[in-house]
Parts: C-alpha cells; structure tokens; sequence
C-alpha cells in the first residue's frame, strides 16, 4: 500500500531574533556573523508543524526537534518541518553562521592613594584619598576599587560619593566601591577614614580593576604609609629607688631605637645627653628641679623633636 503525504506547510523561512526582538531574512545567503562567546536563535516560521529537525553543515542535531534553534558555532544551517502525520517540508534554505573573535576593549584603569597626615598619634582617625582614572583608550565599565585594611588600622566610615556604591565588609576587614562606568580621561575620588590602633609604620594597599582589559597593569595597585606614633613623655619623675617612677621613662620610645635625648638645665646647660635613649636615667648628681629636654625621634626617614620639661623629686622612701 502506497503512502501518499499530503503537504499542508505555509510559509517556510527563517527568522532570527534576538533579546531586542525579530528580524526576518530576507536574503538568506547573506551570511550573519556573531561574536565569539555570544549566540543568537534561528526560528522556522511554518505553519501546521508539529516537530522540526535542525540542520548543521547538513548533519541532523541531536534533540533539536523545536521550532526554535540557539546557535553559537560557526557553519550552515537548515531545518525540516513535520506535520501531524509525519510529512516532512522542503528543507529551508541554508543560514550561514560566522563567529568572529572577540574584540578586546582596552582601559588602562589607574588608581593612587594619598594621605595628608603621614604621622598621627594612635587612636588618631586619618583620611586616604583614592584617586581613580581611565587613561582609556576606551570607557572603563564596572569599576571595582578595595582596599583591605592591615592590622594597625581600624575602619570609621566610607564618605558619601554619588554614582559610587560603597560598603565594608567587616568579615573580610575590606572597603570596596563600584564604579558603574568612566570614561576616557575622566577620574573620580574616593575617601576612606580610619583609625589607627597600633603603634609603629602602617602600610595600606589599595586595588582597581574593570571588565576591560588593562595594558597597563603597574598602576592598578597604589599604597600609603602612615606612621602611628605613642609616646607618653612623663613631667615627672622621683629616682628615691623605691622601685616606683625611679627613671625618666618614656613609654613608646622602644619603637623608635634610632633617637637622641639631650636634658638641660634652666640656665640651658647640658647635664645628660644619650643617643639611642635607654629610658634609664635617674639624675644621677642633679638637684630637684625642673629639668628641659629634647627628644629626637627617626620617624619615617623624617627628623620628629619633641621638647618640653621634666619635674625631678627624690621623696624620700616610706
């Protein structure tokens, strides 16, 4: 028994649609070409189909039965049409896919860190300014800055900065912001406080990065150094040797080995001077009194003196 198909089939073509929405092919030997790591769908437009079967370079794709096809490779593509009773269509003309690479966006994305205090006290709060630019040659997109603070350093807030969302993340001890988009030559500042909670030399490293590629990646890292000072410098003390207040002690100094102390009298004579202070001396052979001293600290390669007096008082021991 010979079995004939009757072709109920409208309209055979191919349309490709994107996110955006349709468009019909008009000229199917045009090839379309994508970018590589993107995709577009092929859909057949036929009428009284109740299954399809796709096409690559003439090879039938594996569980490609719908109406619809996503493509992502380079190659030819075709489609035949079923209807209720298992009659096939012509197949569609061919749509020939090219994938192109990728192309590369460049931003050089640059970041510098500042500060204008350089020595503070500790429990000081110090403000750095980050500065970011885009030296391009393209826009910059989703801009992420952190800087994760080190021990020595304490976070105090993030100031406001509009288009800039900010946040600490107090897990990870990291300020982070997010930069929607720069564009080339454009720069932004950031702000970030801090207090310092330990003694000696802080130093903080701060990150920036895009969704471009950097040619430049020297520039994306950028750090500032602070020096967290605590000297408590007594006005007082009283070598009697009862074990208590019986040296001219300077807590702190231990931090800061490289130092000179020079004690005078009211008439502005030298009476004690010692490089690499100790915190020993008692005044031996002196008077009470009042006593001048300066104290020459190495600070950051940097020269810091400090001067003022000492009360010397030999109680006598109880």
């Amino acid at each position: 028994m010979l079995r004939f198909c009757l072709r109920y089939f409208l309209t055979h073509t191919l349309l490709l649609f994107t996110i955006a929405g349709y468009a019909q092919l008009n000229n199917t030997a045009q090839p379309i070409k994508i970018t590589k790591g993107s995709s577009l769908t092929l859909k057949a437009n036929t009428k009284n189909a109740q299954h399809f079967q796709w096409f690559k370079d003439g090879t039938p794709i594996l569980n490609a039965v719908l109406n619809s096809y996503t493509v992502s490779d380079a190659g030819l593509y075709t489609v035949i049409a079923f209807n209720a009773t298992d009659c096939s269509s012509e197949i569609s003309d061919p749509i020939s896919i090219i994938v192109e690479p990728k192309q590369t966006l460049l931003a050089d994305i640059s970041i510098v860190k500042l500060t204008e205090l350089t020595r503070i006290k500790i429990n000081d709060a110090v403000t750095y300014t980050l500065k970011i630019n885009n030296k391009g040659p393209e826009i910059a997109n989703n801009i992420v800055v952190e800087d994760p603070l080190p021990d020595g350093l304490e976070f105090v807030e993030i100031p406001f900065v509009t288009g800039v969302n900010s946040q600490f993340n107090s897990a990870k001890n990291t300020a982070t912001w997010e930069i929607k988009q720069l564009n080339k030559g454009e720069s932004l500042d950031l702000k970030l406080v801090v207090k310092a909670i330990n003694p000696g030399n802080v130093k903080n490293v701060a990150f920036v990065k895009a969704d471009e590629t950097d040619p430049n990646l020297t520039d994306n890292t950028s750090d500032a150094i602070i020096e967290t000072m605590e000297l408590k410098i007594p006005n007082v003390f009283t070598p009697n040797f009862d074990g208590k207040n019986d040296y001219f002690e300077i807590p702190g100094l231990e931090n800061y080995p490289e130092n000179e102390i020079v004690i005078l009298n009211r008439w502005g004579s030298h009476v004690f001077e010692q490089k690499h202070y100790d915190n020993k001396w008692t005044g031996e052979g002196l008077h009470e009194g009042t006593y001048f001293y300066i104290l020459t600290i190495k600070m950051m390669d940097k020269q810091e003196i400090f001067k003022g007096y000492i009360t010397l008082i030999r109680d006598k021991k109880k």
